[in-house]
């Protein structure tokens, strides 16, 4: 059962040597997307913020990196989560990286290849609904809030770009996932810090 609430909880996804298992369990007003292993247990990693019912549909072979879906009030949404960051919109994230996705609505995440790095799902284009597939040039990493891929990765200027998304309230700057009120607080500045002190893989 999911932590607290103790709902029940659908399995739909398993790393390759069945250590990790992934899905959606239900809590008080909706689901949330759930990570579990024998030494971790079942783990809630949360929804999109404003969403009500959220999943993971797949897992990559090591277990680190999940997809699936988030329902938010305004429509459904792909997710992406890694232990290096929060639960994403994973549109935003291919934005972010210069994707031509920005008429689309990427509805749901279905399946990720053995690395991660490849997503395959459905989602709505401006000529109705139709499969995708994404090709990520690199895992997402909290740490490295302006997504370069020059080396060093992670600079001041990821300092910059995160003082920033917490100046406007950006849910990208919720590094310690919280979802109390206020969602950002100083403790998401510590959080910052050790994120990129630990680095990106």
């Amino acid at each position: 059962p999911m932590p607290v609430t103790g709902g029940y909880t659908q399995a739909f996804g398993v790393s390759y040597d069945g250590s990790w298992v992934v899905g959606q369990g239900t809590v008080q007003g909706g689901t949330r997307t759930f990570r579990w292993s024998t030494p971790t247990g079942l783990i809630n990693l949360g929804a999109l913020p404003t969403a009500d019912n959220a999943g993971a549909r797949a897992v990559s072979a090591d277990g680190r990196v999940l997809v699936g879906y988030s329902d938010s009030f305004d429509s459904l949404r792909a997710t992406i989560w890694t232990p290096e960051t929060i639960l994403m919109d994973l549109r935003r994230y291919l934005i972010d990286l210069g994707a031509p996705v920005s008429n689309w609505t990427l509805v749901s995440a279905n399946d990720v290849s053995a690395d991660g790095k490849t997503i395959v799902g459905v989602g709505v284009s401006p000529y109705g609904q139709r499969a995708w597939i994404a090709r990520l040039p690199m895992l997402p990493c909290l740490a490295n809030c302006d997504n370069s891929t020059s080396t060093p990765v992670l600079t001041a200027v990821d300092f910059q770009c995160f003082l920033n998304r917490f100046a406007i309230g950006d849910s990208l700057a919720n590094c310690d996932g919280s979802t109390g009120s206020p969602m950002l607080t100083v403790n998401d500045f510590t959080c910052f810090m050790n994120r990129f002190a630990a680095g990106c893989p």
